[in-house]
Formats: C-alpha cells, structure tokens, sequence
C-alpha cells in the first residue's frame, strides 16, 4: 500500500493496525482549539476526521490522538455575507457549514431555503453555494 497512514503501519497487512492512542469528540470550537493546545504541549501527533476518512489514509495514524469532528452540526444560511476580504461587491447569499455536516444533510437544507449546490469532489474544491 502506498500510503504508510493506512489501515496497517507502514502500509503492511502482516503488521498491526494504526489506530490512535486518545480520541477526542469535538462538539464546538473551543474543543478544536483545546485539543490543538493539548496536543501540541504534548508534543502528540494530531490527526482529523470530519465524517469519514481520508483517502490517503490521513484521517489515522498509530499512537496519534484524532480530533473528531462528526458531531459539529451547525447550518446557517445568510441572505448576505461579507467574506472578509474587503471585496467591493458583497455576496448576495451564504451558508456556513460545520465540518461535521454531510452532503446528504446539507442538500435538503439547502433545497428547503431555495439554494443549489454545486459540488467539486477533488480534495481541494470546496462546494459552491448559489442561491
């Protein structure tokens, strides 16, 4: 296996599995900010999961401490957004997502206030809103 983070140490079936040493279950901000704090003073290996895994197998890693995510829910829509930019025109429309909100959660949301999403399954593409 190309990826040493996968399911087995070093990317091997015949050796143990990854998993974490501690786990965290974060239910808002101030539990990832603790967390970071935590495992940097430490000195811990942190790696993050939302609501699945990572392809690359980046979700777990041996003796490592994982920050979940899959319980931060929080949708909300705007009907403006200012993007923080200073961008001249401001964006008619928005919605903020937490990390933990699934494709299949936010749809009917977003169906429900009249917005459409387009989507870029690539790693780094982000879902465009449209309202």
């Amino acid at each position: 296996m190309v990826y040493p983070n996968w399911q087995h140490v070093n990317g091997s079936t015949e050796a143990s599995l990854a998993l974490p040493a501690l786990a965290v279950t974060a239910r808002n901000s101030d539990d990832v900010v603790e967390t970071v704090r935590f495992a940097n003073k430490y000195d811990i290996r942190l790696v993050v999961k939302s609501t699945g895994h990572s392809h690359t197998g980046d979700s777990t890693a041996a003796d490592a401490l994982l920050l979940m995510l899959a319980s931060m829910q929080d949708v909300q829509f705007s009907s403006s957004f200012d993007d923080g930019c200073g961008s001249p025109e401001p964006h008619p429309a928005a919605v903020t997502v937490q990390p933990g909100v699934t494709f299949g959660k936010i749809y009917p949301m977003a169906a429900a206030q009249s917005y459409e999403i387009a989507v870029s399954y690539t790693h780094l593409t982000l879902p465009t809103i449209y309202s």
